[in-house]
């Protein structure tokens, strides 16, 4: 089966060998967000040589965390940023940086990035602890920063190893997550009750697929996009939220992977590696929920990856080596008005939209 090259750097590769101690530095004790937005103008986040934060017209660059840190994720109400830490912990800070406060002490265990709750009370993670098999932990943030007891976080999947790729439900009921029975095992996608794994209670999580992986909910709830090699090559496939009516929307000889919904739900985004064109490159691709009209939207011949749609729906930011190295740029919805957002020697990664 063909598999999709690498796209995302593996943590040690992205923080180097030698750790050191992640100074944090706190500020005044209010959450601030920084300088409002005019009109039509986003903020996004993105990590490089520490965490910045730049508008989607280009200005008010600013660094906003320490090198090593990494992986930036806002809150729903935008008032504060969770990250991995240097020394592979989770914190939390302000919009603008300041008050910048460790949440887990794990062990340099965190792997992928930190998932909100859409509430914005808790935050899930995968951690290598104890047993060293990737796993699901919850926290709840407030008890987290208020140092009370009983606030480390609470593994939550019971079967498979290696649990990654966590996708939230609107709702905030499930959580979806793809995950392998043994380490040879192909990837599938299971989901979990978040009151009844609190409990400890039978019957709270489930599969439902039996290969697939990076699950996202769509916006309404009923429905997960998905990416599955069950047909010898990746492609994006879509179910409803229960497991059923499982479809395939892309089919061609290209690999395609990490799909993400537009705010309204009526279209994805997705990446395909063209294995057999010309430019053997990562393109960014739009598509109708149903895997209609499918078409590129950044074509040019480096790679162009990490897309992500602005929370109005009207522009999608994204990774572009065309210049060289990965720098963040941003264009509209269809694909025109591609603008460079930065300009520096090191490479740009993982842009995400301050919620609006």
């Amino acid at each position: 089966m063909k598999r999709i090259p690498e796209l995302y750097p593996k943590p040690f590769q992205l923080l180097g060998i030698t750790l050191f101690i992640f100074f944090l530095a706190g500020c005044d004790s209010v959450r601030t967000m920084a300088t409002p937005l005019p009109s039509g103008v986003g903020r996004i986040a993105f990590y490089a040589h520490g965490i910045y934060i730049i508008n989607s017209d280009s200005t008010g660059l600013k660094q906003i965390a320490e090198p090593g840190a990494n992986k930036p994720a806002w809150s729903p109400d935008g008032q504060r940023i969770a990250f991995v830490g240097r020394d592979l912990e989770i914190y939390v800070m302000n919009a603008d940086g300041s008050e910048q406060t460790r949440l887990t002490n794990l062990g340099n265990n965190i792997v992928p990035s930190p998932i909100w709750s859409p509430d914005g009370e808790q935050m899930v993670f995968t951690s290598y602890r104890g047993d060293g098999v990737g796993a699901i932990y919850l926290i709840n943030i407030e008890e987290a920063l208020q140092g009370k007891t009983g606030s480390d976080p609470k593994r939550l999947n019971h079967f498979g190893v290696d649990a990654q790729n966590i996708s939230w439900s609107p709702d905030g009921r499930w959580i979806a997550f793809s995950y392998r029975d043994n380490d040879d095992a192909p990837s599938e996608i299971g989901m979990i009750n978040v009151a009844n794994a609190l409990q400890r209670t039978d019957g709270d999580e489930w599969a439902l697929t039996s290969e697939g992986s990076f699950p996202v909910w769509a916006p309404d709830g009923k429905q997960i996009a998905f990416v599955s090699y069950r047909d010898g090559n990746e492609e994006i496939y879509v179910m409803n939220a229960d497991g059923n009516n499982q479809r395939r929307l892309t089919t061609n000889s290209d690999i395609d992977a990490t799909p993400a919904w537009s705010s309204n739900g009526q279209q994805i985004t997705f990446v395909r590696y063209h294995n057999i064109d010309l430019d053997g490159n990562y393109e960014i691709y739009v598509m109708g929920a149903d895997g209609s009209n499918q078409i590129p939207l950044s074509k040019n011949l480096a790679a162009d990856s990490f897309p992500a749609w602005s929370p109005d729906g009207q522009q999608i930011a994204f990774v572009s080596k065309r210049d060289g190295n990965q720098e963040i740029y941003v264009m509209d919805a269809d694909g025109s008005n591609q603008t460079r957002l930065t300009n520096t020697p090191e490479d740009e990664w993982g842009p995400v939209w301050l919620p609006r």
